[in-house]
């Protein structure tokens, strides 16, 4: 299962962000991972998925579409998660 309270650092920049948010996250084993972007009422906006690499991984999420706002993010790999607050101008 989903571990609330691990501690899982996500970076993301810039922020705010325009039309694309770079996200970054160690991870300490190949795993799966999602990233979801929802609005205020938990609206799907955005999703990516794939398979971490032990280490560093990063990459850049398209938000051309999504309206100006602020929004979640959830990122999860493997049984670890990480929610923060972003701003899309």
């Amino acid at each position: 299962g989903v571990t609330e309270n691990t501690i899982f650092p996500v970076s993301c920049y810039p922020m705010p962000s325009t039309n694309v948010l770079n996200v970054a996250f160690s991870s300490i084993s190949e795993s799966l991972y999602s990233v979801r972007i929802t609005d205020i009422t938990g609206k799907l906006m955005q999703e990516e998925r794939g398979t971490s690499l032990i280490g560093q991984n990063e990459f850049k999420l398209n938000l051309a579409g999504i309206s100006s706002g602020l929004y979640m993010m959830e990122v999860t790999n493997g049984g670890e998660r990480n929610i923060q607050k972003i701003i899309i101008e």
